[in-house]
């Protein structure tokens, strides 16, 4: 008698399936055609870069709320592959989605496929879920649907990824992330002190038919101490149709989240990094070169209001040079640079 040993990865960062630093541990087959028995549950954005992602084998893909999983390509699922789209979750197939063997898709979240969905075998679609789900395609083929849940030939909308607000140092970084953009003018960033009463603050040109993922930042540098502004983002097609976010918030302060590089500029081998204000919780940090390149990340729980950590444990013999390090966890997000000699 043999054990079929099975493991579980969980997304720790935005990322690529095919990056191993995306998830809590390396995957065995995080690669264009996994396979095996494990589990891989997406809380971040996740994408796919494969021209055909193909699952198989009997891994389980748990889509859970927040997340995003957003294939550039089309996607295959066989043999008994289980998917799990949670409500506030979402799927992005730029391709086609083929489903065969005895594979199981159910959908209580968002799923936007832009071709269309086939099926063969034993494969089965639940796309209405427990009631929650949606499916729209952009083809005309929806197969396996067994609820009736699916939309036909839709013209995909602007997706709208992530919409977050942090306090820093010297301002409220708004941000979001697009995971793709069809006829979409422009965004209007609008910004309110008591929630009710909003103006303009930001307007920013949009993209046509834009099938890669996007971000934009606007930084509001006109917040004092202690006061929450609110904030919400309207898009504009080409036709003059408009769609606009819930609100989002944040508070500027000095108590606010904070990153301190000491020395600076420093040897790699004596600088330190503490973070303020970040206690209990779990913070991601990321080093970048100057030219915006992910080097490394690390996360770490962070059990006082100001813990120091070795630059060392992000990476060792850092090379003369510039650097960027962003703290991030789940309000809040503090970049600084690094100089080292």
């Amino acid at each position: 008698m043999s054990l079929s040993l099975t493991a579980q990865f969980n997304s720790v960062m935005n990322g690529l399936w095919e990056v191993d630093a995306t998830w809590s541990s390396a995957p065995p087959d995080n690669d264009c055609s996994p396979a095996g028995n494990d589990t891989y549950n997406i809380t971040h954005y996740v994408s796919s870069n494969c021209a055909l992602i193909s699952f198989s084998g009997s891994p389980t893909i748990n889509v859970l709320p927040g997340g995003t999983f957003y294939l550039s390509g089309s996607g295959g699922v066989t043999g008994s592959v289980r998917i799990n789209v949670s409500v506030g979750a979402t799927i992005i197939v730029l391709g086609n989605l083929s489903l065969s063997g005895s594979s199981n898709i159910v959908n209580n979240g968002n799923m936007q496929i832009y071709g269309n969905v086939t099926g063969s075998g034993g494969s089965s679609f639940d796309c209405n879920g427990s009631g929650t789900g949606t499916v729209q395609i952009g083809g005309t083929g929806c197969a396996r649907c067994t609820d009736g849940g699916c939309t036909q030939g839709v013209a995909l909308p602007v997706n709208l990824a992530s919409f977050q607000a942090s306090s820093l140092s010297n301002g409220i970084s708004v941000s979001w992330v697009t995971s793709y953009e069809e006829n979409n003018a422009w965004f209007e960033l609008e910004r309110s002190i008591d929630g009710v009463n909003y103006s303009s603050v930001y307007r920013k040109q949009g993209k046509n038919n834009f099938q890669v993922q996007s971000m934009y930042e606007y930084l509001d540098t006109e917040v004092a101490d202690g006061m929450t502004y609110y904030y919400r983002l309207s898009q504009h097609d080409f036709d003059g149709a408009q769609t606009r976010t819930d609100a989002i918030s944040a508070t500027f302060g000095t108590t606010q989240a904070n990153l301190l590089i000491h020395p600076n500029p420093a040897s790699s081998a004596d600088l330190s990094i503490t973070l303020q204000h970040m206690a209990h919780e779990d913070v991601l940090l990321v080093l970048y070169d100057v030219n915006g390149n992910q080097l490394c990340s690390k996360l770490a729980h962070i059990d006082s209001e100001n813990e120091t950590i070795s630059a060392n444990d992000l990476h060792t013999n850092l090379p003369p040079g510039i650097y960027m390090v962003a703290a991030s966890n789940k309000n809040s997000l503090v970049r600084k640079k690094i100089v080292i000699h």
